[in-house]
């Protein structure tokens, strides 16, 4: 890997780092970082029913796949080696891979892509209604 594709990956966990504290005589949640040959990227959770949350229930132990118990893909998206800043708008024209790994690590912590008992609006479609379009897995 580029030096700035490893800095951009630090740069995603130090985020994550600065919000989530590991309470003292509990384990961290590890997560493996995959590269992949296409264009996208996933959070994988070790084929655990319960894949969502497997990282999060780990402080009360748990068995490690590969040394982790998740894996986060990101694949060929031609992204910016330009410095990641933090910003919620986009600073280059690329995307970034920062921004990426902090979404998809979210995933691999539990962090849903939709919210329950949410109520459409003139702005916002319902999440359901992304279930049969163009976006589904």
């Amino acid at each position: 890997m580029p030096q700035w594709e490893i800095d951009h990956s630090l740069a995603a966990i130090q985020y994550w780092a600065e919000i989530i504290k590991v309470i003292p005589g509990q384990s961290p949640a590890i997560v493996n970082v995959a590269g992949i040959a296409i264009d996208n990227a996933w959070p994988l959770s070790n084929r655990h029913p319960m894949a969502a949350t497997r990282c999060r229930r780990h402080s009360r132990g748990g068995s490690l796949t590969y040394g982790a118990l998740g894996m986060v893909a990101v694949g060929q998206m031609g992204f910016s080696a330009e410095a990641y800043i933090p910003s919620q708008l986009p600073m280059t024209r690329k995307i970034g891979l920062a921004p990426v790994m902090i979404h998809e690590i979210a995933h691999q912590m539990g962090i849903a892509s939709t919210i329950d008992g949410y109520e459409a609006s003139p702005h916002f479609a319902r999440s359901d209604k992304w279930l049969d379009g163009p976006f589904a897995r």
